[in-house]
Order: C-alpha cells, then sequence, then structure tokens
C-alpha cells in the first residue's frame, strides 16, 4: 500500500474458500477497494472487538438500501490497513 493510498470502500464478511481441492475450511475476512488495489484482509485478532458491530452496521445499510459496498465504515482507517498488512508481511517472512 501506497503512503497516500486512500480506502473506498470494503464489504465485511468475506469468505474465501480453500486453495486446495478437498481442503477444509475457508478464510473469512473483508475485500477493500482502495486507490490502486483489491485486497482480500483475513479476519486479525486485532479485528475481534471491531468486527462485530462493524457487520451489523453493513448488514443494516444492506437492508436499507441493497447496496453491499458500503463507504469506509468509522472505525477501520487506512493506518488500520498499513498495521494489518504489515503483520501478514511478518507472518509470511517468519
Amino acid at each position: 500500500m501506497e503512503f497516500d493510498e486512500k480506502i473506498h470502500t470494503h464489504l465485511m464478511s468475506v469468505w474465501r474458500e480453500s486453495k486446495s481441492f478437498f481442503g477444509v475450511g475457508g478464510k473469512e475476512g473483508m475485500l477493500l477497494l482502495t486507490d490502486n488495489h483489491l485486497i482480500f484482509l483475513k479476519r486479525t485478532e486485532r479485528m475481534k472487538k471491531w468486527w462485530g458491530a462493524a457487520s451489523k452496521r453493513q448488514i443494516v445499510t444492506l437492508l436499507q438500501n441493497k447496496n453491499t459496498m458500503t463507504e469506509k465504515l468509522d472505525g477501520y482507517e487506512e493506518k488500520d490497513l498499513k498495521v494489518d498488512l504489515e503483520e501478514v508481511k511478518k507472518k509470511i517472512h517468519q
């Protein structure tokens, strides 16, 4: 993610299926659209408290106007995305 990149929208509780043919269990995460990227970010430990309330708010929005891709939800911003992407990089390089 570039230093001036902004989140335009995101979709909560997206499921990514296992990569292997007989793989068990997918991953829950959110799909984010930024200026330059489409990012699937797995739900992290850091997000747990925020996740439940944010998912409920997105469901209410969907029921009200059928628009699943909402604007940024309060409580998750570019700085949070940068921290989460750094955590992913650390896990990959370990």
